[in-house]
Parts: C-alpha cells; structure tokens; sequence
C-alpha cells in the first residue's frame, strides 16, 4: 500500500533534514530552493512537485522525515 506524500511550501524553510533523511523521496527545488517530491514519486499532474506517493519500502525515511521536520511541512497519509 503506497503511502502520499505532501509538502506545504508555504510553511517549508528549506532546512534539509528531510533531503538528508531521505533523499530518494526529497530533494531541494532548483527554482524555490525549497523541498520537492523527486520525480520517480511526483503524481504526473502536480506541477508544482509537492504531491506524490511512495512504496512501503521507503515509507521508513518519509515518516522520519516528516517527523523530523521543524515546521511540520510535510504530510503523510
């Protein structure tokens, strides 16, 4: 069962934590220099990369990731 993913770029400060605790699923906007989905987990049409959903396999660094996320930005259902 495959787990979504959101990030709020709004509330997002672009600290890395979550790039570094899981940086299959998240990385670092070249444009905002914020926090985006990579492209193997974006649904096809978000533009903007801040919705996807991820395998069980690394539903582990996701839930890391967002519980480590100072501002909670990240959202995972």
């Amino acid at each position: 069962m495959a787990l979504k993913v959101e990030v709020d770029k709004d509330a997002c400060i672009a600290c890395g934590l979550c790039w570094s605790l899981c940086g299959d699923v998240f990385e670092q906007d070249p444009e905002t220099g914020k926090t985006r989905i990579t492209a193997q987990y974006i649904k096809q049409d978000d533009p903007f990369k801040s919705t996807g959903e991820v395998p069980d396999e690394v539903s582990g660094c996701v839930n890391d990731a967002a519980g480590s996320c100072p501002v909670n930005a990240i959202k995972v259902s």
